[in-house]
C-alpha cells in the first residue's frame, strides 16, 4: 500500500486536521497531501489545516463549522454562534447576517476557513451552548451596534419577557451580561410590572416629549433619567455606574 493510501486511510472523514497532527502517519507528509488533493480524496481548507473529504448524495461535504474552529484554535473552548439566532428569539429582528461569530479567548478577527468567513471576537466568557435566554442576553449585548429597530424589538421584548424562564434570565444576564443588558432587562420588568409604555424615539422627536413627562411623577422622571444615565455609562464602556456627586455649600449665617 502506497503511503498517501495509508495516510488517507488514517484520516477521519469529515474531520479537520492541522499538518503537524499528520506528520506521525508518514514519513512524507507534504509530498503524500499534495497527491491526496489533486485526486480529490483531501480538501485544503486553510494554511496548514486538510481534510478528508466525507461523501455524501452530492458529492464531497464540507466539514462542520464546529470542527473547522477546533482544529484552527487547538482547543474545545469555543462557542459557535450568530446574529441569525436572534430572530429565533421572536422579538421582531429583520436582518440577515452573513458572518458565523466564534466566541473565544485565543483569536480576533475576520478569518477565513473552508471556503466561510468566521468572525473570531474575543469574550470572558460563554456557555458550552445556546439556549433562548442566553441568546436574549447576548441581543441586548450587541442590540446598539446591529442595524436593527431599537425600539421594535425593546417593545415585543415587553410583552414575550415571560416566555423566557425566569432563573435562567437570571443566571446568563448574571454570567454573561454586560451592564446595557442588564440595565434594559431591569427596566423592561420596571415597565412591564408598572404598566408604563416603553418608547424609545429620535432626539429630534420632541413635539410630545414635553407633554408626556409632564404627566409623569418626580419619582417616575428620576427612574427614567436614572436608565438613561445606565446606559450612557455602560456603552461607555464602564463596569461599574458611577454615583452622583453631592455638592454641599458651606454659607455663613448673617448676623
Amino acid at each position: 500500500m502506497k503511503n498517501s493510501e495509508k495516510l488517507k486511510n488514517a484520516m477521519r472523514p469529515g474531520r479537520v486536521y492541522r499538518r503537524q497532527d499528520l506528520e506521525g502517519l508518514t514519513t512524507a507528509v507534504d509530498r503524500d497531501l499534495k497527491i491526496l488533493i489533486e485526486s480529490g480524496e483531501v480538501r485544503k481548507l486553510a494554511y496548514g489545516l486538510y481534510c478528508r473529504s466525507r461523501k455524501n448524495a452530492l458529492g464531497a461535504a464540507p466539514p462542520d463549522d464546529r470542527e473547522l474552529v477546533r482544529a484552527f484554535l487547538k482547543t474545545d473552548d469555543f462557542l459557535v454562534t450568530s446574529y441569525n439566532h436572534f430572530s429565533d428569539l421572536g422579538l421582531g429582528l429583520a436582518q440577515v447576517y452573513n458572518n458565523c461569530l466564534v466566541y473565544n479567548h485565543k483569536r480576533s478577527g475576520d478569518i477565513a476557513l473552508g471556503g466561510r468567513r468566521f468572525r473570531f471576537r474575543l469574550v470572558p466568557a460563554y456557555p458550552h451552548k445556546l439556549s433562548q435566554e442566553y441568546l436574549l442576553v447576548d441581543l441586548l449585548n450587541n442590540l446598539m451596534k446591529l442595524p436593527e429597530n431599537v425600539d421594535r424589538v425593546l417593545r415585543n421584548l415587553k410583552s414575550h419577557l415571560d416566555e423566557f424562564d425566569e432563573d435562567e434570565l437570571r443566571e446568563n444576564l448574571e454570567r454573561y451580561g454586560r451592564p446595557a443588558a442588564k440595565a434594559i432587562i431591569k427596566r423592561v420588568a420596571r415597565e412591564r410590572r408598572a404598566g408604563m409604555p416603553l418608547r424609545i424615539v429620535g432626539k429630534e422627536d420632541d413635539r410630545a416629549d414635553l407633554r408626556y413627562w409632564l404627566d409623569k411623577s418626580p419619582a417616575e422622571r428620576v427612574d427614567a433619567v436614572e436608565f438613561l444615565r445606565e446606559q450612557y455609562y455602560a456603552l461607555s464602556g464602564r463596569k461599574t455606574l458611577p454615583r452622583l456627586a453631592h455638592v454641599v455649600e458651606m454659607m455663613e449665617r448673617p448676623s
